[in-house]
């Protein structure tokens, strides 16, 4: 395994500057005191001192802020509850509310920990008057906790002590009537955000039982009110809804006239809410007079209001279409409505009446807990049917028809209807499930019709938006066996959402993030579907408009370019269609069109930054891939005479060609090299960085994809390609002994020593470019000493000496230039050559002549600090016992004992050579 070791040479200059500083400091101590020895232990006291009265200006805020709260508390006033924040004994910790018990003229207040907090009255033995003191404690074991003395009806913050619970004593916030309410509703705002419809209105409902004066507070009575409205509508609560909007109105209007301009504006908003939402309500309810009759009194009010008007034409049109108009309506309005002729009155009473039949139908189906079934009677069916072919049909005719029954169809509840039946499917058939639409027809018939709904109708996609985490679940259950025309309604829907309500839908996903990933895979392969493609090995879904599969690869790029948890599910998603599915001949990086190849380059770009995307089927799939496209591409185009193909031991075929030429489309080698990055990466972060427990998955899918037959003939390769394959085989060579054997068999050690490979037919080797980057020389470094230990590793030492001494004394000073950066793997060059001492002395001893060589192993012998000082040592050791190798030396050690400095003679030949041009120059 390879060893990360900090590199703390960083850190010298700030421990150097800090010790510059305390010398400054004593400096500075010693010119105010002279005459005095200053120590650094001075200078610490010093500064303690000086915080010291800091510390008791802060104690003295806090303790002035808590006086002054404790001042403000109403004495004789019973609190609405009481939230101990810290004590000692954490069942104290608590909000504690009122029962309806009262003791000694004041509530018992309870926490959900079972503690009490009651006034306890006392009675003078020598006087027999009585005071009184609040206790906290426990009922049950009759054991006080906390108490302290006071009279006062409202609890002390102050004075508390311990009885028989450890301290610190309570800290405590009272909440008046008026401050809990707020608080309260507070706390419901937040649960409405979160969309958590039920703790909203429950909070908002607590808000308004706190007992406020409602003659001195009616306009936050209001405000309570229209939110806890709003609330009931999401529960469709729709009676609840209209009363409360109805009371808000009430207590409005006990406010007066309302003020104009800046002051008169919040109270403005708040009505105007309140009276949208209460005619939402009637709609809801089916009281459509009443709610044209509120909307056509408030139109005047508030004349600028899109909202109030559309509102009021919605609520026409569902009058017009059960045969009843409002009295203002005159002949034009009606025939804007579309609904004047006989045709259209026709039209409109048919789906009026279908609309009454499918509510009942749901109704029933609720009643009998049959909404989330996986099909419904052949009744609802039907009916969904109907409405399914009026509006295909309204579609197709020119004019407003289609868009008024998009209105009609909201505003009479129809929708609504639909979006209960889907939401009853979530529970029951989408959360958290594999989702196959065409085994779920029920919610398939209700899908179609919802999507033609909402098809370019913005007021219809905002209801869809705040459940977009249903729509996107039944996107991802379209396959091949699903009607095209579901899925291109689908996939326009899930765009048309995510262009309209972006927040609401990304919201909503956040919490629901695995739809996005498996949404992204049924988009994936609604963008990779072709004409030609056998339908049954092709990707899995129908063949799609242009337009829809246009609209699916931009919807997939917005989940990239959203970031965060959705960008990260959405590319899980698209993995697997990266390189294509097994069998499958296209991936994005293999389709037609242009866009989807950048789509797939976008995502395989992402994989090499974000590893952890990649699983362990992805690395099979993905060397798979590079093997195919190598095959298809260069080692089909070079002759058979200029391939080498050899065997390795488990019986894979290894195919030699030179990359260099590869011919054809530059975009397909830079694919390639792509892909090769992505294996190379995921395999480093899997067994190394993450240590989870599917390292060992990993390894078996790279052996899988015959990864060592794909990436040891890269070896030689262009850089592009060879520093990926030098990666794998690093991070292979580092599990266990058994990969080694395997690469070592393979004879890697003779290509990466610069020795003919293959040795039956060498091919050209670009290994020397690749060895310009200071990261292959790492590479090479650590596979080199991972093979050293081999005997496999030293034969070849033993039969190409020469050679294999030269190629590591290259590469040991190369890797000493590179500095710290390389410290480690000049420590496992260092580890190679200490190890060829110990078993072939008389390879090195013979061959390592190299001035540059001997000057470093001198100079790390006598550098006790370096790391690699006791292996250069003990090569040394070894090879003086060679009478020529000690011969050889004896010139070098000799210059280092008469004071030989070979930093100052490279520092003067800098020197000189910078002089020399001037010099020239001169002449």
């Amino acid at each position: 395994m390879e060893k990360y070791s900090l590199d703390y040479s960083k850190w010298k200059h700030i421990a150097e500057q800090e010790k510059a500083e305390e010398e400054d400091e004593i400096w500075r101590s010693e010119k105010e005191h002279p005459g005095q020895t200053i120590t650094l232990q001075d200078v610490y006291a010093k500064e303690i001192g000086q915080q010291k009265p800091m510390d008791k200006l802060q104690q003295l805020k806090i303790k002035m802020a808590v006086e002054a709260y404790e001042s403000r508390r109403p004495p004789d006033t019973i609190m609405h509850h009481y939230w101990i924040k810290e004590a000692g004994d954490t069942d104290a910790i608590g909000e504690y509310f009122p029962s309806e018990n009262e003791y000694n003229g004041a509530p018992v207040y309870y926490n959900k920990n079972g503690l009490v907090m009651t006034r306890e009255a006392h009675k003078s033995s020598a006087s027999g008057e009585h005071t009184y003191s609040w206790v906290i404690g426990s009922l049950s074991d009759r054991r006080p906790l906390y108490g302290v003395r006071s009279d006062d009806l409202s609890v002390p913050t102050l004075g508390w002590q311990a009885f028989t619970a450890p301290e610190p004593v309570p800290v405590i916030r009272y909440y008046t009537k008026t401050a809990a309410a707020r608080t309260f509703k507070e706390r419901g705002n937040r649960a409405f955000q979160r969309r958590d419809w039920k703790d909203a209105e429950s909070w908002y409902t607590q808000a308004l039982n706190c007992g406020m004066d409602a003659s001195e507070y009616a306009e936050p009575y209001a405000m309570l009110l229209s939110n806890r409205s709003e609330t009931r509508m999401k529960l469709q609560q729709f009676r609840g809804a209209a009363d409360d909007a109805d009371d808000a109105l009430r207590y409005i209007k006990t406010l007066g006239p309302l003020l104009g301009g800046p002051d008169g504006e919040p109270t403005r908003q708040l009505r105007q809410k309140s009276v949208l939402r209460l005619a939402r309500a009637l709609q809801a309810m089916g009281r459509m007079s009443e709610a044209m009759r509120l909307l056509h009194h408030e139109r005047r009010n508030y004349p600028d209001c899109p909202e109030v008007h559309r509102l009021a034409e919605a609520t026409k049109l569902a009058l017009r279409s059960v045969g009843r108009g409002t009295p203002s309506q005159s002949q034009g309005e009606q025939a804007t409505l579309g609904v004047n002729s006989e045709e259209g009155k026709r039209v409109m009473s048919y789906v009026a009446m279908i609309s009454d039949d499918l509510q009942k139908q749901v109704a029933n189906l609720k009643l009998r807990g049959g909404l989330g079934d996986f099909n419904f009677p052949a009744d609802v069916i039907d009916i969904l049917s109907k409405f399914e072919y009026v509006l295909v049909k309204a579609q197709a005719v020119e004019g407003d028809c289609f868009e008024s029954l998009q209105t009609l169809l909201r505003t009479n509840g129809v929708l609504r209807c639909l979006l209960q039946v889907v939401l009853a499917q979530w529970q029951t058939s989408l959360d958290g499930r594999f989702v196959d639409m065409f085994k779920l027809p029920g919610l398939s018939a209700v899908a179609n019709v919802f999507a033609l709904l909402c098809d370019n109708c913005p007021e219809n996609l905002r209801v869809a938006a705040d459940e977009a985490h249903c729509f996107l679940a039944m996107l991802s259950g379209c396959n091949c066996k699903v009607e095209q025309v579901l899925c291109e309604r689908l996939v326009c829907m899930a765009a048309s959402i995510w262009d309209h309500y972006k927040p609401q839908v990304v919201e909503t996903a956040q919490l629901h993030s695995i739809v996005v990933e498996r949404s992204a895979f049924y988009l994936s392969q609604a963008v990779l579907v072709e004409d030609n493609v056998n339908p049954v090995a092709g990707p899995d879904s129908p063949m799609l408009s242009s337009s829809s599969q246009e609209q699916a690869a931009l919807l997939l790029l917005e989940f990239i370019a959203q970031g965060g948890r959705i960008k990260k599910r959405a590319l899980r998603g698209l993995m697997p269609e990266l390189v294509g599915q097994p069998g499958r001949s296209r991936g994005f990086l293999s389709a037609q069109q242009p866009a989807v190849r950048t789509l797939g380059e976008l995502v395989a770009r992402s994989a090499v930054d974000d590893p952890h995307l990649v699983s362990a089927e992805d690395v099979t799939q993905l060397l798979q891939a590079v093997q195919q496209r190598i095959q298809e591409g260069p080692v089909a185009a070079t002759p058979e005479d200029q391939r080498t193909v050899i065997k390795d031991p488990s019986g894979e075929t290894m195919t030699f060609v030179d990359l260099a030429t590869w011919e054809g489309s530059e975009r397909s080698c830079r694919y390639t090299a792509l892909l090769l990055e992505v294996v190379a990466n995921a395999m480093e972060y899997k067994i190394f960085k993450e240590r989870d427990l599917e390292k060992e998955g990993y390894e078996v899918a790279f052996m899988k994809g015959h990864g060592l037959g794909i990436v040891v003939p890269m070896i030689q390769a262009p850089p592009e390609f060879a520093m990926s394959a030098l990666s794998c085989l690093v991070t292979i060579s580092q599990t266990y002994m058994e990969n080694v054997e395997k690469i070592l068999s393979l004879s890697v050690i003779q290509a990466l020593l610069g020795l003919p490979f293959p040795e039956s037919k060498p091919m050209k080797s670009h290994l020397a470019k690749t060895l310009q980057s200071p990261l292959a020389r790492k590479h090479v470094a650590r596979i080199l000493a991972q093979c050293s230990q081999s005997q496999a590793f030293m034969d070849i030492i033993q039969r190409h000496s020469e050679q294999c001494i030269k190629e590591l004394v290259r590469l040991a000073v190369q890797l000493w230039d590179d500095g710290v950066s390389s410290l480690e793997s000049f420590g496992d060059i260092m580890n190679v050559f200490h190890f060829i001492s110990k078993h072939r002395p008389d390879a090195l001893s013979n061959n390592l002549r190299e001035a540059e060589m001997l000057h470093m192993l001198m100079r790390l012998s006598k550098a006790t600090s370096h790391p690699a000082s006791s292996l250069a040592s003990a090569i040394l050791d070894t090879l003086k016992k060679d009478r020529n190798f000690k011969t050889a030396l004896r010139p070098i050690r000799k210059q280092y004992e008469d004071g030989y400095d070979p930093e100052l003679e490279l520092k003067l030949r800098q020197q000189e050579a910078s002089q020399m041009p001037m010099t020239s120059a001169v002449k």
